[in-house]
């Protein structure tokens, strides 16, 4: 998971953050479904492709349907 840090719009590049045991990183990021995903939601990585990762808004209550 990760969190939008730079709003990403529906067919270009925006960034995210990461954090995990190794530290805290950004990456340029697309999303999967060309929509605009606004910074601060959190989402799924789905897939990286040439140190770009392909992103799709994660909410909880997905954890739970």
């Amino acid at each position: 998971m990760g969190r939008v840090i730079l709003t990403i719009p529906e067919d270009g590049f925006g960034e995210v953050v990461i954090e995990g045991n190794s530290g805290t990183f950004a990456k340029s990021a697309v999303s999967l479904e060309n929509e605009c995903i606004k910074d601060g939601t959190e989402v799924l990585i789905i897939d990286v492709q040439k140190g770009v990762v392909y992103v799709t808004p994660h909410t909880r209550e997905h954890l739970y349907s």
